[in-house]
């Protein structure tokens, strides 16, 4: 784990290693990938509605599932001949460069701001990441991006109709909900 903080804390100074570098064990890819998913589970919109374990199981796998989805495109785009998960450990650490953002949960009127400028960054540095260790042109690096985005809908969609009918999302409450939350400017904006 302590190789892993330092490589965090490097890749947040922009010093960057070599892809092969960002090797890192199952158990703290599975603590990284976990953390995540627990802070993207207690950050869901509120009109998401089943069990809490349902809920935390969606938020979990759809954090997985995204990195995976980041891994391959960018395997693909950045590196074709290299192993399955070549990229895994360097978007493994610049995705847990987002944990601190569970201040905002905490704190949200004083931390907006800089939680949004602590995105921003986090996004720079893995794009400049992506560029300085692949020493390709970031328009390559911007198309995969635009790939992913397309990629982790599609799965993402696909991951909430399946949690949808397995019934462990309830999707009347959460229609029902979403609607009513739709409508919450329009009863602020007539109740004036």
């Amino acid at each position: 784990m302590y190789q892993f903080l330092v490589d965090a804390w490097a890749t947040l100074r922009l010093k960057f290693y070599p892809v092969t570098h960002y090797r890192y064990s199952l158990s703290i890819t599975v603590l990284v990938l976990l953390t995540l998913g627990l802070i993207n589970a207690a950050s869901m919109p509120p009109f998401f509605t089943g069990t809490q374990a349902g809920l935390i199981g969606f938020a979990i796998t759809l954090t997985v599932l995204r990195w995976l989805t980041l891994c391959l495109v960018m395997k693909n785009f950045l590196s074709p001949n290299s192993p399955l998960l070549a990229w895994s450990g360097y978007i493994l650490v610049t995705e847990a460069l987002m944990m601190p953002l569970v201040m905002l949960l905490y704190f949200p009127e004083i931390m907006a701001v800089p939680g949004f400028l602590w995105l921003g960054w986090i996004m720079t540095v893995q794009l400049i990441g992506f560029i300085q260790i692949s020493k390709l042109k970031p328009s390559k690096i911007i198309l995969a991006y635009v790939l992913y985005f397309f990629c982790a809908i599609f799965a993402g969609t696909i991951l909430l109709f399946v949690f949808f009918n397995m019934g462990w999302l309830d999707l009347e409450s959460t229609l029902k909900s979403m609607e009513q939350f739709m409508n919450l400017p329009d009863t602020y904006i007539s109740g004036q």
